[in-house]
């Protein structure tokens, strides 16, 4: 009897540090970023004499979960498990895209969707296929933009590839070239719209 009360005992034991040695050796820190960081700066008034609805983002679908992507080879995606998105990135693109889109200009850009009577001249539609840090040091993005008049007649269609050099090793350094990368490319787009005059 005094045999098997130790035995449970030292069982016991057993199982207590196996679960606790599991627990601490899976257990990893995570790492989550924001896409689009916090500003004070506040937009300059400035006079506009048009106005585009920006619809929302469309993702692919490998970009539509939490974690960030590198591209390992040509067509090898590795998705990290610890380093995440706080948001949505739908949404946190939007949000960049819309504040530098409306950095400079006369034209206005707003979110789309707002008003149930448009008081816009024009929408834009953007899809994003590639947003990815890359093997090759780089990280690029990807995809095409749409503008339409409210009669849905397509003024611009246009794809787009942008790539930056990283100089720093890490996810940190990589969300904020992924940043640069939205503003180069709102720079394309308010180029093409402001040669628009839109009815």
């Amino acid at each position: 009897m005094q045999v098997l009360n130790m035995t449970k005992k030292l069982i016991t034991v057993l199982c207590t540090a196996l679960l606790t040695f599991g627990c601490t050796s899976t257990s990893v820190g995570l790492n989550y970023y924001v896409f689009n960081a916090p500003s004070s700066a506040l937009p300059a008034a400035r006079e506009t004499n048009q106005t585009v609805a920006v619809d929302a983002i469309v993702l692919a679908d490998y970009l539509r979960q939490s974690s960030l992507v590198m591209q390992i080879d040509e067509h090898k995606l590795y998705f990290s498990s610890q380093d995440l998105w706080a948001e949505g990135l739908q949404g946190a693109m939007q949000k960049a895209l819309l504040a530098d889109l409306n950095s400079s200009g006369t034209t206005l850009f707003i979110a789309g969707g707002r008003d149930t009577q448009p008081t816009y001249q024009a929408s834009l539609s953007v899809q994003i296929d590639h947003l990815l840090v890359t093997n090759n040091s780089t990280v690029m993005l990807s995809g095409h933009y749409d503008v339409a008049d409210l009669s849905d007649n397509t003024l611009i269609n246009q794809a787009f590839f942008v790539e930056l050099a990283l100089e720093e090793d890490g996810f940190a350094h990589a969300v904020v070239k992924q940043r640069m990368l939205v503003s180069q490319l709102a720079k394309q787009i308010q180029t093409a719209v402001s040669a628009l005059v839109i009815q």
